[in-house]
């Protein structure tokens, strides 16, 4: 993972910097609706556990046997928390919950 991040400095910077813009100007209401659905739809959610799901599994055929089996159970377990986000069995507030809040909140701000 740190690999990862380690070889995709300038797309995370990227990333970092347009965060960084958020709470620096006035942007419209249909502006911060669009980007807070858009990101939540395509990279809250499942994204993320696919992803690392799919690299564990890259670095598990990689690897010798011994090393082998516990990528790929971290790469399961790593998949079976997709279970919040789906909301089965899950009785608290999930990340797309907390986020739709976050976006709520940036949409509220008096000037905006």
């Amino acid at each position: 993972m740190t690999q990862a991040f380690c070889e995709a400095t300038e797309a995370v910077s990227k990333i970092d910097n347009f965060f960084a813009l958020v709470p620096t100007h006035r942007w419209s209401k249909s502006f911060l609706a669009h980007f807070f659905n858009s990101w939540k739809a395509t990279h809250l959610k499942m994204l993320a556990i696919y992803g690392l799901s799919c690299r564990l599994q890259r670095l598990a055929l990689a690897n010798p046997y011994s090393v082998r089996e516990q990528l790929f159970m971290a790469g399961a377990f790593n998949a079976e928390t997709s279970y919040e986000d789906l909301g089965l069995d899950y009785g608290c507030q999930t990340h797309a919950e907390l986020y739709h809040r976050l976006g709520c909140f940036w949409i509220t701000i008096p000037g905006n």
